[in-house]
């Protein structure tokens, strides 16, 4: 059985969303290393570490840059 999807979780750098298969993280405007940041170290573990992290599946470059990548199994670390 997939997660349902959930309602966006907004930070002061980005917002994330999470589907049944994928979050979705969007980054906001002028916050363009954070994601190239995060890209980087997502295809970097997905080639020498599989497994370790979440697999990148697109990046969408834009006013603000968003990653996309699998959704693994697993609870939330944040209390409810």
């Amino acid at each position: 059985m997939q997660p349902p999807e959930q309602p966006a979780v907004q930070t002061s750098t980005h917002a994330v969303s999470l589907g049944a298969s994928e979050v979705r993280k969007q980054y906001v405007a002028d916050h363009e290393a954070e994601a190239d940041r995060e890209w980087a170290c997502l295809t970097l573990l997905a080639e020498h570490a599989p497994g370790l992290a979440p697999r990148p599946l697109r990046r969408e470059d834009g006013e603000t840059p968003v990653i996309v990548m699998e959704r693994l199994p697993g609870a939330h670390l944040r209390s409810e």
